[in-house]
C-alpha cells in the first residue's frame, strides 16, 4: 500500500476505514442525529447509503452544519466497483461489510449514482 500526502491513500486500495454507523433510510445531511438507532456526533464517519438522490451516497464526517464528505471518499480516485466498507454499530449494520455495487469507473462525486450494497455481516 503507498500513500499520498496531497490525495490520501492511492486507488489499490479497496478497502476503506471503518464507519461507526450506516444509513437506514434517507438523511438530513447536516448536524447530529440518530441513525440506525445510534446517536450519530461530530466527526463520526458515517456510510450514507440510502440518499433518495444515490449521487449523495458515500461516506460522510458528521458536523454540527453541513456533513463533509470524508477525505477518503470524495474524489475519483478514492472508489470503484467493490471497495469495502465496514460498519462497527447500529441496530441493523452493525458489523455489516458493505461494497460499492455501482460500476461508473471512474465515479465522479455529486454526478455519478453511488450504490452500495451489504456483502457480508461479520458476527
Amino acid at each position: 500500500m503507498t500513500s499520498d500526502r496531497v490525495d490520501g491513500l492511492t486507488t489499490d486500495v479497496t478497502m476503506k476505514a471503518a464507519c461507526r454507523l450506516a444509513s437506514t433510510a434517507n438523511l438530513t445531511l447536516s448536524a447530529a442525529q440518530t441513525i440506525d438507532s445510534v446517536s450519530a456526533v461530530a466527526e463520526d464517519r458515517v456510510l450514507v447509503k440510502d440518499q433518495n438522490t444515490d449521487t449523495e451516497n458515500g461516506i460522510y464526517i458528521v458536523k454540527s452544519g453541513a456533513w463533509v464528505r470524508a477525505r477518503d471518499f470524495n474524489g475519483p480516485r478514492d472508489f470503484v466497483q467493490g471497495t469495502l466498507v465496514l460498519v462497527n454499530y447500529g441496530t441493523t449494520h452493525a458489523l455489516g461489510l458493505f461494497r460499492v455495487s455501482s460500476t461508473a469507473d471512474p465515479h465522479v462525486v455529486d454526478t455519478s449514482s453511488i450504490a452500495f450494497t451489504l456483502a457480508d455481516t461479520l458476527t
